[in-house]
């Protein structure tokens, strides 16, 4: 093996998402590059690939709860920002 050195603030800290996540319903989502907007309604999938479920105009699209793809979480005004991939609110 080979040592490596790094400084503290090289190194990425993962955000654990997980914990807060059953308090997310009801929070407005929206996505940073479409501006899509939707209402949070609950968490659904497997801990291991957990999806955030957004309604919008009838609809319920799947939002993967990744750190790459959930951008902020704002309890205060009850928001949550993301990023989502490309054309997940053409299906």
């Amino acid at each position: 093996g080979s040592k490596v050195f790094v400084l503290p603030d090289q190194i990425r800290k993962k955000r654990q998402l997980l914990p807060v996540l059953p308090r997310l319903s009801g929070y407005r989502v929206r996505d940073l590059q479409t501006g899509f907007e939707g209402i949070a309604a609950g968490i659904t999938g497997v801990s291991s690939n957990p999806l955030l479920k957004v309604n919008h105009e009838g609809h319920e699209y799947l939002v993967p709860i990744h750190e790459e793809i959930i951008l902020d979480i704002n309890d205060e005004e009850k928001t949550i920002l993301i990023r989502a991939p490309e054309g997940l609110f053409e299906l």
